[in-house]
């Protein structure tokens, strides 16, 4: 199967709410002409970021794998975020006092794969396979933008004398009122501005003014 850019975009939207698998040839020109990127794998991830947005399906980039027939042929293996066996093992502290509570969201034998066949000097056609198996609910991304990380080290570097419950909160205010939040929550950026304060060793002094869930 062949398609242009905007037919598979569209066809990829349609079954969004679908188990579905794609396997066709798409030719990339549209999509080039907004992206100016030459380089194959910044376009596979540019590819990944579009299927982000008409999915709300995440692709995490995994490796590249040369063909066995030709060096120039090259496929970039993606995979679902939210795909169980596949997220990151993290390592506890030896000291369980020191372990910190992670977030994490839900996992799902989803299947989901996305693989971009290109081949060297043509960076305007790629064989496009993409299979998810299972709906589930869409990535958010409850990353700290740079912009939420320096609101929350500016209320960081107030006195200790001028620091209560309200004012570490201050931030939170501070990133509505921007219009920065996205999809955070308080508790987020309440664990970044207490991790920042534990390096700046006044823990101690700030821990007395939170609540007990906390």
């Amino acid at each position: 199967m062949s398609l242009s850019w905007t037919d598979f975009i569209g066809l990829v939207t349609k079954h969004k709410s679908d188990a579905f698998e794609l396997d066709a040839e798409i030719n990339l020109e549209e999509l080039l002409e907004d992206i100016r990127v030459t380089e194959h794998q910044k376009i596979a991830r540019e590819i990944a970021n579009v299927l982000w947005n008409a999915t709300g399906y995440r692709f995490i980039y995994k490796k590249c794998q040369k063909s066995r027939t030709s060096d120039s042929i090259k496929t970039f293996g993606f995979f679902c975020a939210q795909l169980r066996g596949e997220e990151t093992k993290q390592k506890l502290h030896k000291n369980e006092k020191k372990r910190r509570a992670r977030m994490t969201m839900d996992r799902f034998d989803c299947s989901g794969r996305l693989r971009i066949t290109m081949v060297d000097g043509n960076p305007k056609l790629a064989g496009i396979t993409i299979i998810h198996h299972r709906p589930h609910c869409h990535y958010v991304d409850i990353s700290l933008t740079d912009k939420v990380d320096t609101i929350i080290q500016n209320m960081v570097n107030l006195p200790a004398s001028k620091v209560s419950f309200s004012e570490i909160f201050y931030a939170w205010d501070s990133i509505l009122a921007q219009n920065e939040q996205g999809e955070l929550t308080e508790k987020q950026v309440y664990a970044r501005w207490a991790e920042l304060t534990r390096r700046n060793g006044d823990w101690t002094t700030i821990k007395s003014h939170l609540p007990s869930n906390y």
